[in-house]
């Protein structure tokens, strides 16, 4: 869900989700690029599609500046993998990089 930004500027918004164990909201956008830095190179090509799937759909109307990025980079990536224009381990490192 869309919040207040915890680290930006005052007044932005970004995707934030509650996270149980920690019991406070945290950023989508830094819990999945810590989930892909430190996972995504152990994916499989099938698992890394998916990640990405759900990436362009947990972004897909965010409004801030880092998600939409990351959409637009998750869809541009997944299309490349399924039509074999990019391999797996590029697009890992290509996913974060500005």
């Amino acid at each position: 869900m869309p919040g207040p930004s915890l680290k930006g500027p005052s007044a932005t918004t970004e995707m934030q989700f509650y996270c149980l164990g920690f019991g406070h909201a945290s950023e989508m956008f830094g819990f999945v690029k810590d989930v892909f830095m430190s996972c995504a190179k152990e994916w499989d090509e099938e698992t890394l599609m998916k990640e990405l799937d759900y990436v362009r759909k947990i972004f897909q109307g965010g409004e801030d500046l880092n998600g939409k990025e990351l959409h637009l980079k998750a869809d541009v990536l997944h299309t490349k993998l399924v039509t074999k224009m990019i391999s797996p381990s590029d697009a890992c490192d290509f996913i974060f990089q500005r």
